[in-house]
């Protein structure tokens, strides 16, 4: 899967997007500002707004991709899917310069997430990879020129970490949704709403 998405990488020139780093809102790093929270770390989730779920927002649950890459042997990136990975991911500018240097090597979690595609009036299967954790070190490696390795998820198991998609449950989440993460979906929800 991940030759064919090497071969195959979206053409952003198509979609009229080059990379953009979020701005910070009032010079204040939000990704330190949520861990300095330190929140319950199961509620954690990575989420994606260039999704091809009928451009769905989609929320990834890091707690749970953590637990499905146990055992998973790092694969090192080829530069397009280097670039694949940082450019579908919310990366913040600000906090590039707060990465340890001893963590750039630590691997990401990348999930394979496979959706309906029309092409020439032809529904097909696509593919596409999903940064769910370890955008922030791509980025600054991508920016570098160095290499980023990363676990790769199945398809079924990037739908297993799966938290939300446009803020409703997914009936696939690997695991019952607690009171907490119903508390934070109700919250999504009535902040797109």
């Amino acid at each position: 899967m991940l030759d064919y998405l090497s071969t195959h990488p979206r053409d952003w020139t198509i979609e009229g997007e080059a990379f953009a780093f979020v701005e910070s809102k009032d010079n204040v790093c939000e990704k330190c500002s949520v861990r300095a929270l330190d929140a319950d770390s199961s509620l954690e989730l990575k989420s994606t707004t260039k999704s091809a779920v009928d451009g769905l927002e989609v929320h990834f649950s890091k707690f749970i991709a953590d637990q499905l890459a146990r055992g998973k042997e790092p694969i090192t990136l080829t530069s397009t899917l280097h670039r694949e990975f940082v450019y579908q991911s919310w990366v913040e500018a600000a906090h590039l310069d707060h990465i340890p240097r001893e963590r750039l090597d630590e691997p990401g979690i990348a999930g394979i997430q496979g959706h309906p595609e029309w092409d020439n009036g032809v529904m097909n299967l696509a593919l596409s990879l999903r940064a769910l954790d370890g955008s922030h070190r791509a980025a600054l490696t991508f920016r570098e020129g160095k290499p980023f390795s990363v676990f790769v998820l199945t398809p079924v198991e990037t739908l297993q970490c799966t938290f939300a998609i446009g803020n409703k449950k997914n009936p696939f989440f690997l695991r019952e949704y607690t009171k907490a993460g119903e508390q934070l979906l109700a919250k999504m929800g009535s902040r797109s709403g």
